[in-house]
């Protein structure tokens, strides 16, 4: 999360400039005369990232009547950013941005983000171009290529010599291709298509940017809606009451079950086998069948309620009512953020009880929503689904006298060693 620390308003509506007002931590009242300008600030403070679809700027409408004309003339006013604000970076998403990264890749915890009447966001932010390609290069043995990178173009450049130099020594050329792959690969999942570091970090704190809501007819908010009729609508069809429940609960289209999940649980765990410790270094957590993964045999339930998904990977929500599984052999813990947490979601069926206890929660409970019985097998069982992999960037891992229920404090499992680790 980035929190809200300050706002500028520039030339919208009947304000030219309000100078930085600060936003409290809890609770920031505006207080003024009628057409002081209150309810612009909140208009134009909603537009910076609104949930709303309909919330844009329009410079024709909305830049100062009086001053429209004259100063359309000196510029183009469609490049002018009514609205800018402060934000800071709190400590689970400084780590975040380390780990995917690397440390010092941004200068400070604070950026500013503005938006355009244009519609276009900038955020302002010094990035650290050479520590980035140092953790994207940090694969690659340098004791015989030479010094790290500073600039993309010479890792570029590093990867077209690596590709295609010929030593006497077929060893030594076989050596290099695999660098050069290294390397390819550490760029393509570091920056993720953007052109450069700094787009790869835009791209990544622009996800990051909260999104406003903006109320001013709570007569129009019914006592109760259906949930599953505002999901399942287009957002065309949906009335204005229940447009705004829909940005409440899906800002993002993010489905249902995956939004009850990360807005109930912060971090999620897999147990896995400390003999696959350097596999799940370098690939994640990959899905598995659990027929061959566990050693038994699947449910027949699992054939029909999952017919697609006879892979999958088998968490945890942290400080749940299950207990951690132990199968014999040595385990030891991985934990990753809610926000790496995949859409691809579903029950574990390949535990016994998950049958029966869902028929026993939708049976007490018949007007639950899928989500809270979800959750709450979820709870219950201490275990759940996922049918896609965990990136191993995003992955943590329970070292020795760390707190055993703070994942925040565990470090990245790309870069510890087995020695550190706590095993059962």
């Amino acid at each position: 999360m980035i929190k809200l620390k300050k706002v500028e308003l520039s030339h919208f509506k009947n304000i030219l400039n309000s100078g930085p007002v600060s936003i409290q931590p809890d609770v920031t009242c505006l207080v003024g005369k009628n057409e002081s300008g209150k309810t612009a600030f909140l208009q134009a403070l909603h537009r910076l990232n609104p949930a709303q679809p309909n919330a844009i700027f329009n410079a024709q409408r909305q830049y100062p009547a009086w001053l429209e004309k004259q100063h359309r003339r000196q510029k183009n006013l469609d490049e002018v950013a009514p609205v800018s604000a402060e934000f800071e970076l709190d400590g689970a998403t400084w780590d975040e941005i380390e780990s995917k990264f690397g440390k010092a890749s941004i200068a400070s915890r604070q950026l500013n983000v503005s938006r355009r009447y244009n519609g276009q966001v900038v955020i302002d932010f010094v990035s650290n171009e050479s520590a980035v390609l140092a953790h994207m290069a940090r694969d690659v043995d340098f004791s015989s290529v030479g010094a790290v990178p500073t600039t993309l173009a010479a890792y570029d450049k590093l990867v077209t010599d690596l590709g295609t130099s010929v030593h006497d020594d077929e060893e030594a050329t076989q050596t290099d291709r695999a660098s050069a792959a290294k390397l390819v690969e550490g760029k393509s999942k570091l920056l993720e298509g953007a052109a450069d570091v700094h787009g790869a970090i835009t791209k990544f704190l622009e996800a990051k940017v909260p999104l406003f809501f903006y109320f001013d007819e709570y007569s129009q908010l019914p006592g109760s809606v259906r949930i599953r009729h505002i999901l399942e609508t287009e957002k065309e069809k949906l009335s204005p009451a229940e447009l705004a429940f829909e940005t409440m609960l899906s800002s993002r289209d993010i489905d249902l079950i995956h939004r009850a999940m990360i807005g109930r649980f912060f971090w999620f765990e897999h147990v896995g086998r400390f003999d696959w410790y350097r596999s799940y270094q370098e690939h994640g957590l990959l899905p598995a069948d659990p027929n061959r993964a566990e050693g038994g045999p699947l449910p027949p339930t699992v054939g029909v309620t999952l017919p697609d998904h006879r892979h999958f990977v088998c968490l945890r929500p942290i400080d749940t009512t299950g207990s951690t599984p132990t199968r014999g052999d040595e385990q030891f813990r991985m934990a990753f953020a809610n926000t790496d947490l995949p859409k691809e979601i579903g029950l574990d069926y390949s535990h016994a009880r998950t049958t029966s206890l869902v028929a026993d929660i939708q049976a007490q409970n018949p007007a639950w929503e899928e989500s809270d019985v979800f959750i709450e097998v979820a709870h219950r069982l201490g275990s759940f689904a996922s049918f896609k992999s965990i990136d191993r960037h995003a992955l943590r891992v329970w070292t020795k006298g760390a707190p055993p229920k703070n994942p925040a404090s565990w470090p990245a499992l790309i870069h510890t060693e087995p020695r550190e680790v706590e095993v059962f």
